[in-house]
């Protein structure tokens, strides 16, 4: 499976928005294809995208790839830091604890 002509095996990509001060989307980049079946996000060196930013967790979010028995490929987010006050937006959602 390769998507948007990556790297065989990819199933996902991972995507940066910028935003303008009045909420509108100004660009997006690609930051990494996802080809692991769990990508561990977060500040630490050793997770799989390191985020070079105080205000993100050693360990903050988890992505795991869930195949369905139809063969489609779905993302589950998790927010992995425990402390209240560290947040995770997907498509400008706030996650919650342990959903999508």
């Amino acid at each position: 499976m390769k998507v948007n002509g990556g790297k065989k095996g990819a199933w996902g990509i991972l995507r940066r928005r910028d935003r303008s001060s009045d909420g509108a989307d100004t660009s997006t980049h690609d930051i990494t294809e996802l080809t692991k079946s769990n990508i561990i996000i977060g500040r630490h060196p050793q997770c799989d995208v390191v985020i070079k930013n105080k205000k993100v967790s050693g360990k903050h979010v988890m992505i795991t790839k869930l195949t369905k028995r139809s063969g489609e490929v779905q993302a589950v987010v998790s927010l992995l830091s425990e402390r209240p006050h560290n947040l995770a937006y997907l498509n400008y959602k706030m996650i919650q604890r342990d959903k999508f």
